[in-house]
C-alpha cells in the first residue's frame, strides 16, 4: 500500500472514532417510591434528598410516590426524607438509606414512612388531704 492510501485510511479511522459516541457513560440513576408502611399506599409531595461527598440534590415525589435522580456521579449516596415529615403525620422507618450509584446503572431505593402510634400522656397526681377550707391541694 502506498503511503497516501495509508494516510487516508488512518484519517478515516480517526474521523469515525471521533464522530461515533462512546458507549460508556459516566453517570447513574437512583429512583424509587415512597410509601406508607402500614397501607402500602404512595405518599406524594414528599421531598427526597440524596447526599454524597460530592453532591447534594433534592426532588419531590409525584402523585404515585415515585422519585428519580438522574445524572449522578458514581459513588455512595444517603437518601433522606425531610425532617418535616412529622408535620404530615409520618416518621421515617429508617432514618437513612444508602444507595450505590454506578455508571450506566439504575439503583432502586424505596423509602417507607410510618405513622407513629398516638401519644399517650400519663399524669401522676398526688393529692393532699383537704385543708381546713375544704380545698384539695395537688402536689
Amino acid at each position: 500500500m502506498s503511503k497516501a492510501l495509508l494516510a487516508v485510511v488512518f484519517y478515516l479511522v480517526v474521523l469515525i472514532a471521533d464522530v461515533v459516541p462512546s458507549s460508556a457513560g459516566t453517570t447513574g440513576v437512583i429512583n424509587g417510591r415512597v410509601t406508607d408502611a402500614s397501607t402500602g399506599l404512595p405518599v406524594s409531595g414528599i421531598a427526597v434528598t440524596v447526599i454524597s461527598n460530592v453532591d447534594i440534590e433534592s426532588t419531590e415525589t409525584d402523585a404515585n410516590g415515585f422519585y428519580s435522580f438522574v445524572s449522578l456521579p458514581p459513588g455512595d449516596y444517603f437518601l433522606l426524607s425531610p425532617p418535616n415529615v412529622s408535620t404530615i403525620g409520618y416518621r421515617e422507618s429508617c432514618p437513612r438509606v444508602m444507595a450505590r450509584v454506578s455508571a450506566d446503572q439504575t439503583t432502586a431505593a424505596d423509602l417507607l414512612l410510618v405513622r407513629p402510634p398516638p401519644r399517650m400522656f400519663w399524669h401522676c397526681w398526688s393529692f393532699k388531704k383537704a385543708g381546713p377550707d375544704g380545698v384539695l391541694s395537688v402536689m
